[in-house]
């Protein structure tokens, strides 16, 4: 039930244009992977390995290396497992080229959820849209099996859970908020960048619980998020002694086992360096976001700031404080 908010007509078809182009997009691409096969970098150096080895040992908890570095063996591996579904059911990789276009309709679903409950469904699923069709997205992830958008796509549903029970019944409020949490594990376990806005995410949901269900709502919460989203992180603990043996995690005199990884500089060190805006960063920017990148991060920065400075409704105004929390 819409609780605030009109949609124009015109929104609607702008949503029919955005999804359109979009899709057509990312359908091309994976007509191409069809045609001369999966190339992207990341898909053949260690995504499809990951996948063709769960297959061929039968087993989800042994470490791989397929370089002669430990970069990528300690990432979380949820995208990788749906690849190896259908190697394993079909003996080869013919279904993974679509998965990704899967993973699109999902996100491009949760976002029309984000906005039904205000009557902006076409414009969320628009912004959606937008995002995906950017060309560091769509260079990537169609046709191949980079998992940026399956972790968008799980991040996507769980913000699309909260906001639809908050405008529900009340019966329907601890089942959702279990729900979200399922999908906000799910996210974690796809990659580790998810773990930023998944625990602002946790913050939030712990603030704006219901008065005298706080502990019940944050438990629940914590037992969805832990159940789906720790088994690659309990495998590095078990296997290393290190949830995340990449990162050098130090606790006073204690610290965890890690392997010697070549980590890149701060971007902080950067940010004050003209040379650096000027050869790598505002490149850098048009070729991920398109020459409307600044237009693109401007309305998303005005949108968060907005949002959670005169926003009046809870959940939603700590979804904006989440993605400035993510953002920085």
């Amino acid at each position: 039930r819409a609780v605030v908010g009109f949609t124009p007509p015109a929104a609607n078809l702008t949503a029919i244009a955005a999804v359109s182009v979009v899709s057509a997009d990312w359908v091309a691409r994976t007509a191409d992977a069809y045609h001369h096969g999966m190339t992207t970098v990341d898909t053949l150096w260690y995504h499809m390995p990951f996948a063709a080895r769960f297959v061929q040992e039968g087993s989800l908890t042994s470490l791989h290396y397929v370089d002669a570095g430990a970069l990528t063996v300690f990432y979380p591996a949820n995208s990788e497992l749906v690849h190896a579904l259908g190697i394993m059911f079909l003996g080869n990789d013919l279904l993974s080229p679509l998965a990704n276009l899967g993973w699109l309709a999902v996100a491009l679903l949760a976002g029309w959820c984000v906005g039904r409950p205000f009557g902006v469904a076409p414009v969320t699923l628009s912004g959606v849209a937008v995002l995906m069709a950017t060309p560091g997205l769509v260079a990537t992830q169609p046709g191949g099996a980079y998992d940026d958008v399956v972790g968008i796509a799980f991040l996507l549903c769980c913000v699309a859970i909260l906001v639809n029970i908050e405008a529900s019944d009340e019966a329907s409020r601890l089942p959702g908020i279990f729900i979200a949490s399922l999908a906000a594990g799910l996210a974690v376990g796809t990659k580790v960048t998810f773990l930023a806005p998944i625990g602002a995410l946790t913050i939030g949901v712990w603030v704006v619980a219901r008065r005298g269900g706080r502990l019940l709502e944050g438990s629940l919460w914590l037992f969805g998020l832990i159940l789906t989203g720790v088994f690659w992180y309990l495998r590095n603990v078990i296997k290393v002694g290190n949830p995340l043996p990449t990162l050098n995690i130090r606790v006073g005199p204690v610290a965890l086992p890690s392997p010697t990884v070549p980590k890149p500089d701060s971007l902080a060190r950067f940010l004050l360096h003209g040379s650096a805006w000027r050869h790598y960063f505002l490149p850098g920017l048009r070729l991920s976001f398109g020459p409307a990148w600044w237009a693109l991060l401007g309305l998303a920065a005005a949108g968060m700031v907005l949002g959670a400075v005169v926003g009046r409704i809870r959940v939603p105004r700590m979804l904006a404080w989440v993605g400035v929390a993510t953002a920085a």
